[in-house]
């Protein structure tokens, strides 16, 4: 996990597509937090999005997570 961004506050449940959407800020955010990986398909980056019941209860982050396409043991931050 590399960030968590906020959702903007809404009543409504603004639906899986926006927020995957909103959620396509992740693969900035993964080069704000390792400017200095490989380049190439190294990682892939996924998101965590809350579903309407977790909206419901007040949940508004999404979760970016970058996978290592093969074996690490080094951070990725430097």
């Amino acid at each position: 996990m590399f960030a968590v961004l906020t959702v903007p506050d809404t009543q409504d449940y603004p639906g899986e597509e926006a927020l995957k959407r909103f959620g396509g800020n992740c693969g900035r955010e993964f080069f704000d937090y390792a400017p200095n990986v490989p380049d190439g398909p190294t990682f892939k980056v996924e998101i965590s999005y809350p579903k309407s019941d977790a909206w419901s209860n007040g949940n508004r982050s999404i979760v970016c997570a970058a996978i290592s396409k093969g074996e690490r043991w080094a951070p990725i931050r430097n």
